[in-house]
């Protein structure tokens, strides 16, 4: 890729990287609030990959980027007032533990 040339491209360039952080953002919130009525429903936060795939994804995902200090503080915060838990499952505590199917 060349560098931009102009300030012009340069403007383009930064508005770009701003709308993609922004549409991060909604889905963050969105996912965030998934997290939300989930954890109302079933009282945790560790959400089983058989009832909802993508928020299970999701769950993992943000717990592998807060344990590589790639998640921003904001969001930090924002899983952890609805109570998330950092803690990742070993496959006896998941078979051990009680989802309220």
């Amino acid at each position: 890729k060349e560098a931009p040339s102009t300030i012009g491209d340069r403007v383009k360039l930064r508005t770009s990287r701003v709308d993609r952080k922004a549409s991060v953002s909604k889905d963050f919130l969105s996912r965030l609030n998934n997290l939300r009525v989930f954890r109302e429903h079933y009282g945790h936060t560790f959400v089983p990959k058989g009832i909802d795939e993508g928020l299970f994804a999701w769950t993992c995902s943000q717990r592998q980027k807060y344990a590589s200090s790639l998640l921003p503080a904001e969001e930090i915060k924002a899983l952890e007032d609805v109570g998330f838990s950092w803690a990742e499952l070993s496959q006896k505590e998941r078979n051990n533990f009680i989802w309220h199917l």
